[in-house]
């Protein structure tokens, strides 16, 4: 068993020790699966010997990246504009502090 873990996201995310990224539960089974993992088709990570980037959850994963990019987005327009206010701001007041 081995736990990957991979940031997908455009800035760095620190990991320390002590974190707690994880969490592994195990059910014991009272019976046989009439379908066991190894045999779904739709199964994320069946037979995995290699990195398969996202496994069946490509589309769920690019629409959270694409909303977190968009706020992102959002949010440098506004610091900007904060910006340019703060600037204005002075611009009127300097004459006052002469």
């Amino acid at each position: 068993m081995f736990l990957r873990v991979q940031n997908i996201s455009a800035n760095p995310i620190e990991l320390r020790e002590g974190d707690r990224i994880a969490q592994l539960l195990f059910w014991e089974l009272k019976e046989i699966p009439s379908c066991p993992y190894n045999k779904q088709k739709s199964a994320s990570f069946n037979l995995e010997k290699e990195y398969v980037q996202f496994g069946n959850y490509q589309e769920e994963y690019q629409k959270r990246i694409h909303k977190i990019e968009k706020a992102s987005e959002s949010l440098e327009t506004t610091e900007s504009r904060i910006y340019g206010n703060i600037l204005t701001l002075m611009g009127f007041l300097y004459p006052y502090f002469l």
